[in-house]
């Protein structure tokens, strides 16, 4: 079985999900309570694949707690010392399950949200609705 690639229109516009059919409804029923704040629900089990940096940035992020943020530079330390945190930005940028795994709750180290796949609006709406802004 392959995974596919399926949208879920957020309140703010749609995200793209990569995941194999049998999770998708467990993820879209995790969104749905997200979306109606149920913020603390825990995520779905999901089976994912990547390189061995990309698995451990993305099971790092997962332990980044509703309201609050990391900076690109932190998740790097925490990853490698000396890893470079445009590296980072790379693992999330190919986040298969955004919002589940949370990628939006990285940011620059001087404040500024940084980039985002879904764009800089989005992340803003996310940070903003976990009151991590």
């Amino acid at each position: 079985m392959n995974r596919q690639v399926y949208t879920y229109t957020t309140p703010w516009g749609p995200v793209k999900y990569t995941c194999f059919p049998h999770e998708w409804n467990d993820i879209q029923a995790w969104l749905k309570m997200y979306f109606a704040g149920e913020t603390n629900t825990p995520a779905p089990p999901i089976q994912l694949t990547g390189t061995p940096f990309q698995l451990k940035v993305w099971q790092l992020l997962q332990h980044i707690p509703v309201g609050e943020v990391r900076t690109y530079g932190e998740l790097a330390q925490a990853v490698a010392p000396n890893m470079a945190a445009q590296a980072i930005g790379l693992a999330l940028h190919v986040n298969p399950i955004p919002i589940l795994i949370p990628c939006h709750r990285i940011i620059k180290s001087n404040g500024e949200l940084g980039g985002y796949a879904y764009g800089t609006d989005l992340k803003r709406h996310l940070l903003e609705w976990e009151h991590a802004l």
